[in-house]
């Protein structure tokens, strides 16, 4: 499930960097009436999903839950920030994505309030797939990141973070991302802010934890 996720981010990643930029929600959360289908047989029933969402600093969060059964709460959520690098004079370029999520394990799993955030970095292409990335926080610990997947835009690389770890996403001012290159001795490093992160992770929790709708 997890992976599934991390794959659209990708392929949004790819619409980023075609100039068609990710929709950003500049509202706070808000909740949505579910829409009930019915197919043109009368057959059952069917209600799409219903996205919450909303935005602080440069971070946008949402979560998405089935519509028939909104009380149950959120099926996954995620928090993103696009990343880019701007030349004095220039417009920006875009590099990826950093992202955050909670999701199941498995289609069966329903509860996400056991699940541990999970974060990923979309990186540019030309980097060695032979090194792990790290990511880190302030003057933390650097977290080891698996690649996941690539495709013509760059590669996925991502990891559960313990609830310690989570802890210090939470608490931190400025993250960083370090990966080899394929070619010249120097590492890629992509440097980001994490202002407005903390209030994006707590609104996904409460929406975890006591989910909008009634």
């Amino acid at each position: 499930m997890i992976r599934k996720i991390l794959f659209q981010c990708l392929l949004a990643s790819s619409l980023v960097a075609g100039g068609s930029a990710f929709a950003a929600h500049k509202s706070t959360a808000k909740k949505e009436t579910p829409a009930a289908e019915t197919s043109a047989t009368d057959g059952p029933v069917r209600f799409a999903p219903v996205v919450t969402s909303g935005s602080v600093g440069n971070w946008s969060y949402r979560c998405v839950f089935k519509g028939d059964s909104l009380s149950a709460g959120p099926q996954n959520c995620l928090i993103q920030q696009e990343l880019a690098v701007q030349q004095k004079g220039q417009r920006p370029v875009p590099l990826g994505m950093v992202v955050l999520a909670r999701a199941p394990q498995s289609a069966n799993q329903a509860s996400l309030a056991d699940r541990p955030w999970h974060i990923a970095i979309v990186a540019p292409a030309g980097l060695s797939l032979q090194k792990q990335p790290q990511i880190s926080t302030d003057q933390n610990a650097p977290v080891a990141l698996s690649w996941e997947s690539c495709a013509n835009s760059g590669c996925i690389s991502s990891a559960d973070l313990t609830t310690s770890q989570a802890k210090e996403f939470h608490l931190a001012s400025s993250g960083s991302f370090v990966a080899s290159r394929l070619e010249g001795t120097n590492d890629l490093k992509i440097s980001f802010s994490l202002k407005g992160l903390d209030k994006a992770m707590d609104r996904v929790q409460s929406w975890i934890d006591h989910p909008p709708f009634h």
